[in-house]
């Protein structure tokens, strides 16, 4: 009798049911597909984690006996216990409606893999979403709190140097902490002062190009950035990845001994965000057409989204 895979196994292969990593997200947008598809290897990891995550919750809250072994025995009752349990723990408002999500997602991948026929709005009904604040914007740093932020790390991290090249590049294009994990040495115009995002790297596979005006404070900002990072290699970083997380950490332990408000590394993207609209605003543009400017620039999909970066300025 052949074994039974794990639920991580599991999970794993289902959610390759839905995976159309580099496709375009736009485009399953407007053929309404998005939402029954996984377009980035971030966003699949994400998913993949919070389930496995919440299985795991879910297991050591049910008798032996009860415990889930296949995702096809798979119950709205596990989801809804599942919700119980991450409100009793206490977990923010956000993160529970963010789970939530990972398994509507996982509803859509167990049917496309044919192992299950409850829909997803039926596996995660709306009544579960009931109750759960919308989250606030997220905002950003002020400059003073990044400057002191930025010091701070240089000041008490080993790897202090490197880590404040990577935040004050994030700061000076918006880039993703997984989008400038990733960069090459070719992505960069260090003559122009671009960056480009290539699509295997960028949120939703849509490549796009940081270029700025060439007069502003935005443009002399990132090229004193990209002058602070060392030529001559093929990566930026060495192991890209690990040192982001490294910087995550760094910023979170920084705020804490600064008394900062923690915004994470989307603090130094909403401070971006807030500089690039004041300056557009300042040369004539209205908001709305400012707003239009930076979707393409931090790599979103609507101008809405921009709000949750930096609130309304007029």
């Amino acid at each position: 009798m052949s074994k039974t895979p794990s639920l991580v196994r599991q999970v794993t292969k289902v959610f390759e049911h839905i995976s159309h990593i580099g496709e375009s997200r736009h485009a399953a947008k407007a053929n309404n597909t998005a939402n029954a598809q996984i377009h980035s290897y971030a966003s699949a990891r994400t998913h993949r984690q919070r389930v496995i995550t919440g299985l795991r919750r879910i297991n050591g809250a049910l008798p032996p006996d009860q415990r889930l072994r296949l995702l096809r025995d798979l119950r709205p009752e596990h989801v809804e216990l599942l919700r119980g349990l991450m409100v009793t723990d206490g977990l923010a408002d956000s993160t529970i409606r963010n789970e939530l999500s990972s398994w509507r997602k996982l509803g859509h991948a167990l049917n496309a893999a044919g192992w299950q026929s409850i829909k997803p709005d039926e596996l995660v009904p709306a009544r579960l979403y009931a109750g759960l604040r919308q989250s606030t914007p997220r905002g950003g740093y002020s400059h003073d709190q990044a400057t002191n932020i930025i010091a701070h790390i240089a000041r008490t991290h080993p790897r202090g140097d490197e880590l404040c090249r990577m935040a004050r590049l994030i700061q000076a294009t918006g880039l993703r902490h997984q989008e400038v994990a990733r960069l090459r040495e070719v992505d960069l115009d260090r003559v122009a002062g671009n960056v480009t995002v290539r699509s295997a790297n960028a949120k939703g596979g849509r490549e796009r190009l940081v270029t700025l005006e060439p007069d502003g404070p935005c443009r002399s900002a990132l090229r004193s950035a990209l002058d602070a990072v060392p030529e001559g290699g093929n990566w930026l970083w060495l192991d890209g990845p690990a040192l982001a997380r490294q910087l995550q950490d760094a910023i979170r332990n920084a705020c804490a001994d600064l008394n900062i408000e923690p915004r994470g590394l989307h603090g130094l993207r909403g401070l971006f965000a807030e500089t690039y609209l004041r300056e557009r605003m300042a040369v004539g543009l209205d908001e709305n057409t400012a707003r239009d400017e930076l979707t393409l620039l931090l790599g979103h999909g609507r101008r809405a989204v921009t709000h949750r970066y930096c609130g309304r300025l007029s």
